[in-house]
């Protein structure tokens, strides 16, 4: 049986569906559906289908940028190296604090090895 919804599947996508084909951010897709820009059928709780001419017609009105990590931003391999020294820099902090911590326990307990 073909019902108006099913018969509209091959021209509708998801939002992960139309995100990755438009590289458009999903959170940004989302925000639109909720504010009724872009319009969208709800299938189930979850999950939405925007047709593609609604698509394509939302992203010439709002000139919708393809998402992309800017020329000027950091590569992930340097942010990963950024994070990682950041919490190597917090360990050596905290093993430092016990130290200081057990040392202190010692000094202050009687008879104390």
């Amino acid at each position: 049986m073909t019902t108006p919804l099913t018969a509209a599947l091959p021209q509708g996508l998801s939002v992960r569906g139309l995100a990755r084909e438009y590289h458009v951010d999903r959170a940004r897709l989302a925000q639109a559906i909720a504010t009724g820009e872009l319009p969208a059928q709800r299938l189930g709780r979850r999950r939405f289908l925007v047709l593609r001419s609604d698509a394509e017609d939302w992203l010439r009105r709002f000139r919708v940028a393809p998402s992309a990590r800017p020329a000027d931003a950091p590569k992930p391999r340097e942010v990963i190296a950024r994070r990682l020294a950041s919490i190597e820099a917090k360990v050596e902090r905290v093993l430092i604090a016990e130290e200081a911590r057990a040392a202190r326990r010692m000094r202050g307990s009687p008879g104390g090895a």
